[in-house]
């Protein structure tokens, strides 16, 4: 989807009359024909298969600092034991 798309739906989502509401969906009705078009433009074909290792390439995830969180346990400095830890919940 493009940039200039995002922006009109944006604004389209925003609107609050409810008569140019009524406005624009006559004016989509009218192109009724043209509307599985318009949705396919818009549409990404779904994948056939999801592996998480090419999610973590195409988001250019990095992980969790392990430095921070290290910081982070020994700021939380828990002394009960993983096993009453795990009971309460």
């Amino acid at each position: 989807m493009t940039i200039e798309a995002r922006k009109l739906i944006n604004q389209i989502t925003r609107i609050e009359s409810d008569a140019l509401l009524k406005y624009l969906k006559d004016i989509f009705a009218q192109f009724a024909d043209k509307q599985s078009e318009i949705v396919l433009q818009f549409a990404k074909p779904m994948r056939k298969q999801l592996k998480i290792e090419d999610l973590i390439k195409e988001q250019n995830y990095k992980g969790p600092n392990l430095e921070r969180l290290e910081k982070i346990i020994d700021e939380i400095a828990i002394e009960e034991p993983i096993e009453d830890l795990l009971k309460m919940i």
